[in-house]
């Protein structure tokens, strides 16, 4: 699924954000900002696959 696609686009360790994640995650090419964040959000409050830190104000995900 998507999620899955993410996870494996994430599994380098670095720090990306949601538009870092939506231009490199081929499922999400045409889907809304709103709907990327929303899966990305799934992921770090419900899956805990995924880790949100801020950078200078800007949310940063990376692998837990």
């Amino acid at each position: 699924g998507i999620k899955a696609e993410i996870m494996e686009f994430m599994a380098d360790g670095a720090m990306h954000t949601v538009t870092e994640i939506m231009k490199n995650v081929a499922s999400l090419a045409g889907a809304s900002n709103q709907k990327a964040t929303s899966l990305v959000r799934q992921l770090v409050y419900d899956d805990k696959m995924l880790v949100r830190v801020e950078v200078k104000g800007r949310a940063m995900f990376h692998k837990a």
